[in-house]
């Protein structure tokens, strides 16, 4: 499949085909698997000689290794039209600093880089990210730049042209947030992001305050306007410490634990807010060891050790419980529910149904149209979201050790985003793209 074949060799190959009634029903099929052998060769090239994907997709189309400092990381993928965004850290080996975070969009289709974030004034840690509307958001935790590696004590979150990456607005809490000679002696109290998300030009951040002098921690949950950064509502919950934070039509999902007086964890509530006003609509309590989670049109999804869970958006309504190996990460689409970890399983979303599985694990799972991806380091997969048929499998060495943390597809293509390491507490920052079909 490697080998480089010469157009001429293959045209002349298809027309001898022409010459027969049979031939003709097949043609689409050959032209496919031609330019797919001439596509992988041109790959190899490119790309100095990685193996090429299977010809029905799965081909590495462009790759970008990125480092800054020492430490580079991708945490978060997603992609929106013609771009891809990738977002995590840069660092210094100097155990006195903590990491700037970095957005680097690119072309979906080239991989070019179309814009990127510039290391700031502040010491600032990625938590959370979303793409919506030609906005990139970015959420987490801020100090300032004087050798302190645990003082990231303000909450920031920040708002970006998905075209140019010029900043639109931001917002912060703390005494600390954006003042450059803060020192530890000033700040009583710790916040930051641990959430976010995008939904119908509206931004909802979940984050946590912790106050030194009880000990006492709060979970908040933050409403802005997408377009301007106004806040449009708050809810905080104290003796609470936020997990999740989802929203889709309408309605703002938050997981929190709650701590009794002497700081033992409790309960793990599951809260159902108006995405316009803050008002709670209802609230269960989870299961103890609920670790994962997802947000469907008219469904919250919900796992741990040994289950999954489903519950009506609109109610609360505990609709299917069903038993299952401890599933690492959940994705919604096709009325389906896809949950990876020692295997890669569908799940009809209504009833909870075991539809297919496959015997084989994975990390990371994401849909998009009518495949499903799974992702193990940099071995990626395609099935049929439908009926579980074994489509393709990528798996091309990286130069070093890899670990991928991200995925995400659009646009016919899948991208996957980690890190490589060099040596220890060195690595470099790589995101690739293959095609679907």
């Amino acid at each position: 499949m490697n080998r480089r074949i010469s157009p001429a060799i293959i045209f002349v190959w298809l027309g001898a085909l022409l010459w027969t009634s049979q031939a003709r029903a097949r043609v689409v099929v050959s032209i496919r698997r031609a330019l797919g052998v001439l596509i992988s060769a041109a790959g190899i090239l490119v790309l100095g000689g990685l193996a090429s994907g299977d010809t029905v997709g799965g081909n590495l189309l462009w790759e970008d290794i990125f480092q800054v400092n020492v430490i580079n990381s991708i945490s978060f993928v997603e992609t929106e039209g013609k771009r891809v965004f990738a977002a995590g850290i840069t660092d210094t080996d100097d155990p006195v600093n903590v990491p700037y975070f970095i957005v680097r969009a690119h072309n979906a289709k080239t991989g070019t880089l179309v814009w990127e974030t510039a290391l700031g004034s502040f010491n600032e840690l990625l938590a959370a990210f979303a793409v919506e509307e030609g906005r990139v958001f970015a959420a987490g935790s801020q100090g300032p730049l004087f050798g302190c590696h645990a003082c990231l004590f303000s909450l920031i979150v920040r708002a970006y042209d998905a075209a140019t990456g010029r900043v639109l607005w931001e917002d912060g809490l703390g005494t600390c947030f954006n003042q450059p000679d803060c020192r530890p002696s000033d700040q009583a109290e710790a916040l930051s992001a641990t959430g976010l998300a995008a939904d119908k030009g509206r931004v909802f951040v979940g984050g946590s305050h912790y106050a030194f002098s009880s000990g006492s921690s709060t979970a908040l949950l933050r409403a802005y306007d997408a377009a301007t950064g106004n806040l449009l509502w708050e809810n905080n919950r104290p003796a609470e410490s936020p997990l999740f934070l989802g929203s889709r039509g309408g309605r703002v999902f938050a997981v929190t634990t709650v701590y009794d007086s002497t700081n033992h964890p409790l309960t793990l509530p599951l809260r159902a807010y108006d995405a316009s006003s803050g008002e709670q609509f209802w609230e269960v309590t989870l299961p103890n060891g609920t670790s994962v989670f997802a947000v469907g049109p008219n469904k919250v999804f919900v796992a741990g050790s040994g289950f999954i869970r489903a519950y009506n958006a609109a109610t609360g309504e505990l609709l299917w419980n069903t038993s299952s190996a401890s599933p690492r990460q959940l994705a919604v689409g096709r009325e389906r529910l896809f949950a990876v970890g020692d295997t890669i399983s569908a799940y009809d979303a209504s009833t909870g149904d075991l539809l297919w599985a496959d015997d084989r694990s994975s990390n990371l799972v994401t849909v998009h149209g009518a495949h499903v991806f799974a992702a193990s380091g940099f071995l990626v997969r395609a099935y049929d979201a439908d009926n579980g048929a074994f489509l393709w499998e990528n798996y091309q060495a990286t130069a070093m050790p890899a670990t991928a943390n991200a995925v995400t597809a659009g646009g016919g293509r899948v991208f996957v985003g980690g890190e490589q390491s060099r040596r220890p507490r060195h690595s470099e920052w790589i995101l690739r793209a293959y095609d679907i079909k």
